[in-house]
């Protein structure tokens, strides 16, 4: 990669991008074994011992979210699932980041070497084979899922896929990092953001007389989330944003990729769609390479309490899989809407930029360890297949030892946009303390980045109304949250990362928080270390599902 040409304050940056997309489909046996299971509602798969070799022949082997087949008609029509990668580069350096369109993915697998951390390090060793003076490392690649509700339940929690289906999803995402990277040529990059809106918070008037934050909806203002805690001042705060990064080659001014960053949960499919599908991020970036060209990559943020505004399909005669894509398309078809206004209305200041100055990116990965306080999810990590809700994570230090958890957060840049990744479901307050606290032309926040951690939920002052929630709702995000101090952990890993990523000096924004001495033992461990540690032993002769 040669070194990219100096731009004034004025002239657009010049960058390196490319892109990719590769099916991560099941195969027909899979789906016809009646053991390919969809992941997100409910909990376990109805079919005790589902994760042992040789199960007892009077284990029952159906489920209700057993997959029947595939909701798409053609190959990258976004109905189905897929990996999508976006390699940026500016002369000197390169960052990764792609998605894995199924409902959780952990970053080490007991099954084998087919985890986050192994996808990772072994892209940077593809890629270095073919271009030995690469500069890219393991640390400067980020994958994360999209938590499909309809997709293939790689946690275990929900019954699970065969072991070789982890294995297609690892070379597949190599596969598509190593070609976004190979695809890379000069571009330029504008940063884009628009409102969502809230549903119930987007009257200001109304926000605030009562001292609450107000989210209405730009364009046409159609609100398109919903706060699952609305009622609760403590948990009022949204990330509504939706962030868009356009680049266009400099040869042609062809679209190369367009990528949205947006927060709603990948659930406007409910529990009663056995189809694979990517739920509406995967719709949304096939209407945006329809539109734009090129590759379309929509990636989950922060995802906690963040609810889709659903509406139902519009034509009332249809049913069955047709019937789903439809609803996607309603749902897909307004998020897309929403794009297209940010993307073509004339630039505002603070809306629409295109980046200028000296090109620069910049991405890395920290290690937090964390003790679960979470007594279910530790007894569904050890002994979960006994009731067909074996969960697929590792078991060996860093990543698992008794109830300590070893996970990653990420810090990054392109030019002075800030980029945030968290292992899980975090909760819009954390992503709110960081930008808060750290001055930047722009934000891109990742969720379930490096791992799949459920809620992350900060501040402690959240945690009544999350209670509540479970005992009148019947809310899931108590049970799907790991500790009560992983959201603050979480919070001052992602200081630290935007000190050492835009300062230079990882105590920059890290010390300003008091409670971050607390979590002095993280900020004391190198930056990278996570990708420092032996890949997993190839279990899957003997753990096939």
């Amino acid at each position: 990669m040669r070194a990219a040409g100096a731009a004034t304050a004025s002239q657009p940056s010049v960058y390196y991008v490319g892109a990719d997309v590769e099916s991560i489909a099941p195969t027909s046996s899979m789906i016809l074994s009646n053991a390919f299971y969809l992941g997100g509602y409910g909990l376990g798969s109805g079919a005790p011992g589902q994760n042992i070799v040789n199960p007892p022949a009077t284990v029952p082997e159906i489920s209700p979210r057993a997959a029947v087949g595939m909701l798409s008609v053609t190959d990258g029509d976004g109905y189905g699932v897929h990996t999508r990668a976006l390699a940026i580069g500016d002369g000197k350096n390169v960052i990764e980041i792609a998605q894995i369109e199924t409902q959780g993915y952990f970053n080490e697998y007991r099954q084998g070497p087919f985890g986050i951390e192994e996808i990772r390090k072994d892209a940077v060793t593809a890629i270095k084979a073919a271009d030995p003076g690469s500069p890219i490392t393991a640390a400067q690649i980020l994958v994360n899922s999209v938590h499909t509700h309809g997709g293939p339940d790689t946690v275990g929690a929900w019954g699970g896929v065969p072991t070789s289906y982890l294995q297609a999803i690892h070379n597949y995402t190599v596969g598509a990092l190593v070609l976004a990277y190979e695809h890379m040529q000069p571009a330029t990059l504008e940063y884009a953001t628009v409102h969502a809106g809230v549903v119930g918070e987007n009257d200001c008037s109304t926000q605030g007389a009562q001292g609450l934050p107000c989210y209405p909806a730009d364009g046409d203002g159609d609100p398109l989330m919903t706060n699952q805690l609305s009622e609760t001042s403590t948990n009022s705060g949204m990330d509504d944003e939706m962030r868009i990064l356009q680049a266009r080659s400099i040869r042609n001014n062809s679209v190369i990729v367009t990528y949205l960053n947006y927060s709603a949960h990948p659930t406007i499919l409910g529990a009663d769609n056995l189809y694979v599908t990517a739920d509406y991020p995967g719709v949304v970036s096939a209407l945006m390479a329809n539109r734009y060209g090129g590759v379309g990559f929509d990636q989950v943020a922060t995802l906690g309490r963040s609810q889709p505004n659903r509406a139902p399909c519009a034509n009332p005669s249809l049913t069955g899989p047709a019937m789903q894509r439809c609803t996607l398309d309603n749902y897909a078809g307004r998020v897309a809407a929403r794009i297209n206004y940010a993307l073509s209305s004339p630039a505002s200041p603070g809306r629409t930029q295109m980046l200028t100055g000296t090109p620069s990116v910049g991405l890395s990965s920290y290690l937090i360890v964390d003790t679960s306080t979470n007594p279910l999810l530790n007894g569904l990590i050890y002994a979960g297949a006994a009731v067909g809700a074996g969960i697929y994570r590792a078991l060996n230090p860093p990543w698992m030892s008794g109830a300590v958890i070893g996970t990653d957060s990420y810090s990054g840049h392109i030019g002075n946009i800030l980029i945030s990744g968290g292992p899980g479901e975090m909760y819009p307050q954390i992503v709110a303390t960081v930008r808060s606290t750290v001055p930047a032309a722009g934000y891109i926040s990742i969720g379930t980045a490096g791992d799949f951690l459920g809620y992350i939920i900060e501040p402690l002052g959240a945690y009544p109304a999350v209670v509540m929630a479970t005992i009148e709702d019947g809310s899931d995000n108590l049970l799907f949250n790991d500790s009560q101090t992983l959201g603050e952990r979480l919070t001052c890993s992602l200081l630290r990362g935007a000190g050492d990523t835009l300062a230079g000096n990882p105590n920059t924004y890290w010390s300003t928080r008091t409670k971050c001495e607390l979590f002095r033992t993280d900020y004391e461990l190198p930056a990278g270390l996570d990708t420092e540690f032996p890949s997993q032993p190839d279990l899957s002769s003997v753990i096939t599902h």
